[in-house]
């Protein structure tokens, strides 16, 4: 295919009872002018041959097959063998709606945005029941910081018409001019929120955003899936939660002006990181000693690679996580849990 106005590109690991129906929701689109690029993490179920078996059918379909490496990898890959003006990222074991092409092609070319985000269905897998997640419709042109600003501190509201951004993937096309001309690419060390980099990094250079409020994509509310793989309570997770917010911050430090309030929210996020983990700690099985013990070796854990990053905990606004920054900044462990069984009862 020549010049197709849009590039599907969908990573591929292991989803053989999900792969057939994504592919054919695309392959039943009403609007034709796409490529679909299948990238093959190095799968050991179906589904390398699954992606072989629809390319033999369809020349819109691309396939690659790679080494297992990371969804950022698959993605990558993607991105070097696309040829449409405008990307889309899937996940394979969710689908779209027939005419969904038709309408993004419409949006794209009508606005010609250096981004369309849209609304999408989150489907129960038990039930098959669809919630649809919406937004209000609206152009921005020149986009202010503060959106990428939302996309990587959730609940950032203060600036006037705030739109709030989620970090997702599959609910927006992204022009591909922009992506190459900045560089951009998914950070291949995670494995978990490279998609909230990947956005962080693109709204801090895109001019501008066109917020449909209609939906397409259908996100299955997988239990095995990658975003709900239950994490232990180890150090590696707690490396790569301040190894992104150590990347973010680098983004930001290279397009934000006044870094003040930039810096209050990155503090607070840090210390986010241990608090979130022990609530978890202390739903867990353990015991209230094992508790107390694995508290105080992630707060360890977390203060040695904030250090290492050369970051902060000093600068936190709002007096829950000023709160929540001392505890942890002075590895108050006793308080620590005590404030863990408090906010699980609150949640």
């Amino acid at each position: 295919m020549s010049n197709p106005l849009i590039s599907i590109i969908v990573p591929v690991y292991n989803t053989e009872k999900y792969l057939p129906k994504c592919i054919e929701s695309i392959l039943a689109q009403t609007y034709t002018n796409y490529e679909l690029i299948l990238v093959d993490d190095g799968s050991s179920d179906r589904c390398p041959g699954i992606c072989d078996e629809y390319a033999d059918k369809d020349t819109r379909i691309k396939v690659i097959h790679k080494e297992n490496g990371g969804v950022g990898a698959a993605r990558n890959m993607g991105i070097l063998a696309a040829q449409g003006n405008y990307l889309l990222f899937f996940d394979s074991d969710d689908y779209i709606l027939q005419n969904a092409f038709e309408r993004i092609s419409k949006l794209l070319l009508d606005s010609s945005a250096d981004v369309i985000c849209f609304g999408y269905y989150q489907e129960n897998e038990e039930n098959g029941k669809l919630i649809e997640k919406t937004m209000p419709q609206k152009f921005i042109d020149n986009i202010p910081t503060e959106l990428a600003l939302s996309i990587a501190f959730d609940g950032y509201i203060n600036y006037p018409g705030f739109i709030r951004v989620h970090p997702t993937l599959w609910n927006k096309s992204y022009k591909r001019e922009t992506i190459l001309k900045n560089n951009i690419r998914f950070d291949e060390h995670l494995s978990k929120a490279e998609d909230l980099l990947f956005n962080v990094s693109f709204f801090c250079v895109a001019k501008t955003a066109y917020m449909s409020n209609e939906s397409f994509y259908i996100y299955r509310s997988n239990p095995n899936s990658l975003t709900h793989t239950y994490y232990s309570f180890e150090e590696d997770r707690i490396q790569k939660g301040v190894y992104l917010y150590s990347q973010i911050k680098d983004i930001f430090d290279s397009h934000l002006t006044d870094k003040k309030q930039f810096n209050s929210l990155l503090a607070a996020r840090l210390g986010r990181i241990a608090i979130n983990i022990n609530e978890e700690i202390v739903t867990s099985n353990m015991t209230p000693r094992e508790c107390f013990t694995t508290i105080k070796r992630i707060t360890e854990w977390l203060i040695k690679y904030i250090d290492r990053y050369n970051m902060s905990l000093d600068a936190t606004r709002g007096a829950k996580f000023r709160f929540e920054r001392m505890i942890v900044r002075h590895k108050c462990t006793l308080l620590e849990y005590i404030y863990a069984i408090i906010m699980t009862k609150v949640h």
